[in-house]
């Protein structure tokens, strides 16, 4: 079998954007140009982590890339590979640095799920560029196992300032409550688009 492809990304051109504003069937402006990305491996497990601890798998928007009114759509899920005891995890979706969806401290055993969504709304650009953010969670049994404690939750950050000249960057953190290698997370897919 081939091997999977590499981290994917497509861009389309200014003058598609530009053709859709000027028909009058979108409003974004033309300038900007959307990407689309996604991992295709599964990154290393996340073992034994008393601070917060960003997955190897991140998606950087270019500096300047952004125009006013985009919306930046992520999606995250994972796999609890493994967990000590009483202990706990904490998930967070962050835009530039910035928390904008967290779950609660859970305590999931092996097998559990999580899935992130979230969304990104651009109000200005430059140095002081500004955003909203939104999403909702989930970390659960992906089945109908009975006595599974599924927990649900959304989050929403008010407007934050990010500097659009430079590279943002999109990630997921994982905070184990204790160090302890049987306490193992595991970031299985991570898609971006703009």
């Amino acid at each position: 079998a081939a091997a999977p492809p590499a981290a994917t990304s497509t861009a389309v051109g200014a003058a598609d954007r530009a053709a859709l504003a000027a028909d009058g069937s979108s409003d974004v402006a033309a300038a900007a140009t959307p990407t689309e990305s996604s991992i295709v491996a599964a990154p290393a497990v996340l073992t034994a982590l008393a601070a917060p601890t960003a997955f190897a798998a991140t998606h950087s928007i270019p500096g300047n890339t952004l125009a006013v009114g985009d919306i930046i759509e992520v999606y995250a899920s994972g796999t609890i590979v493994a967990q000590n005891g009483v202990d706990t995890q904490m998930l967070e979706l962050r835009f530039g640095g910035d928390a904008f969806l967290s779950s609660p401290a859970n305590n999931s055993p092996a097998g559990d799920v999580f899935v992130l969504r979230g969304e990104i709304v651009v109000r200005t650009i430059g140095a002081v560029g500004t955003w909203v953010g939104s999403g909702t969670g989930y970390i659960g049994t992906p089945s109908v196992a009975a006595g599974a404690a599924e927990v649900p939750f959304a989050d929403f950050i008010g407007s934050t300032v990010d500097d659009t000249t430079g590279a943002l960057i999109i990630d997921v953190l994982c905070t184990h409550s204790a160090n302890n290698a049987g306490n193992q997370t595991r970031l299985d897919v991570l898609n971006v688009r703009i």
